[in-house]
């Protein structure tokens, strides 16, 4: 038993990214790939939008993602979670940098179990002139709260220490020496960081940072493995170029991914590999097809109208079987006509210099929608795509604090319309 939450989100008719709560809905049976993919498609039948949905966006737990595809909907593993796995599983085979962080959890439980200490740390801060600032603690769903916890305790070091000491706990204390090596450890981990907080935001197009951002992480690491001269740090690099190597492979492949970025005019083709061409065509090949659907779908219908003959040679009665035959022409040329027009656009747009990093892309395309008037629709659809499901997570957090045990015979009806209005009010 448990909630469900679907949130939704697209690029608006100004091209801004939205985001919506769909729908929290308690499931009562067994999560098998059967009932997620029923559950889902409720919620996409009550608001309309099965045949609109692009991609999803889950964890990689099986029973989601087998859902996804049972479904016939695209799916992305999210990137922020394939990052976690990419450190943690980095930092667990590290004996030693495993052996700093169980030392500074030790630390941190101390203190946040004992009200003395943590008075007396504060004390001892202001007398050093620090920041009055608690120890963070880590919590293994999430990497970076690593990264965050041996941050601060390299700020605080020396209240800590001198705190630990005066209240006779010398035996939590750390050998001085391995500051360096969480120093070289931070500065290995500082892209991780940065990149994971970039790509949680939902309020910014994300889906086209997943490649440039995934080869860049792995350059950086490579150059940190060969300037950092500590044996730790030097072990973490090679650990993570190893686990990035497993779990980024096959990115440039797939295609909500690379047409995103593709079409992102901050990148285009800069982020792939050199040997991409295969890949590009395939994904060319996509976008025709893509442009193809969306302007045919939005194409006004035109009422026929009697048609007069033009040849004394041509019968006046109809015959079907040329009938058919002039209809699969008339669509051939009207289709081929398209694809043309459409290549031109693709052509077009790649021969066009990428803009500034700093440029909103979505402002980019809104600007000129009526230069590529077929493409942009094609845009607008991957560029809505987010990289992650962190923000429904957030969200999912929410529900957590509004189902407590105080309130645990809320009906399942109230939960969804107390989160579905408290998310969807602006």
């Amino acid at each position: 038993m448990g909630y469900m939450m679907v949130t939704c989100h697209l690029v608006d008719e100004g091209w801004q990214m939205r985001s919506f709560v769909l729908e929290t809905s308690h499931i009562d049976e067994a999560h098998t790939i059967v009932n997620l993919a029923a559950a889902l498609r409720v919620v996409t039948e009550k608001w309309n939008i099965t045949k609109k949905v692009h991609c999803a966006i889950t964890d990689a737990a099986s029973n989601i993602t087998g859902a996804i595809r049972s479904n016939r909907w695209n799916s992305l593993v999210c990137f922020a979670h394939r990052l976690n796995l990419v450190v943690t599983c980095a930092i667990n085979d590290v004996e030693e940098l495993q052996a700093i962080v169980d030392g500074k959890k030790r630390i941190v439980t101390y203190f946040h179990k004992s009200s003395k200490a943590t008075d007396k740390l504060t004390a001892i801060q202001d007398r050093l002139g620090l920041p009055n600032h608690r120890l963070i603690q880590h919590v293994d769903t999430r990497w970076n709260s690593v990264f965050y916890m041996m941050e601060r305790y390299l700020l605080q070091q020396e209240a800590v220490r001198t705190t630990l000491c005066m209240l006779d706990k010398a035996s939590l204390v750390l050998p001085v020496e391995q500051n360096c090596s969480i120093e070289a450890v931070l500065e290995i981990l500082k892209p991780f960081e940065a990149v994971t907080t970039e790509v949680s935001a939902e309020k910014y197009v994300s889906a086209s940072k997943v490649i440039p951002l995934a080869r860049g992480l792995q350059k950086l690491v490579a150059t940190h493995q060969l300037s950092t001269t500590d044996t730790i740090a030097q072990l973490l690099a090679e650990k993570l170029i190893a686990q990035m190597s497993n779990r980024f492979v096959g990115l440039e492949d797939k295609s909500v991914l690379a047409v995103a970025t593709l079409l992102d005019p901050r990148f285009k083709k800069v982020p792939f590999s050199r040997n991409h061409t295969s890949c590009f065509e395939r994904m060319k090949r996509l976008m025709i097809d893509d442009a193809t659907s969306l302007v045919e779908s939005t194409a006004p219908v035109e009422e026929e109208t009697p048609q007069q003959s033009t040849s004394a040679s041509t019968p006046a009665t109809s015959n079907p079987v040329w009938d058919m035959f002039d209809e699969e022409a008339e669509s051939s040329t009207s289709m081929r006509t398209t694809e043309i027009s459409i290549n031109t656009e693709i052509d077009q747009y790649f021969k066009q210099p990428v803009i500034s990093r700093q440029s909103n892309p979505l402002e980019w395309w809104h600007s000129n929608m009526h230069v590529y008037p077929a493409l942009h629709k094609v845009a607008k659809v991957y560029l809505s795509t987010v990289a992650t499901s962190v923000p429904s997570e957030r969200l999912f957090s929410k529900a957590g604090e509004l189902i407590s045990s105080k309130r645990s015979r809320l009906k399942e009806e109230n939960v969804n319309a107390f989160l579905f209005l408290n998310n969807n009010n602006s």
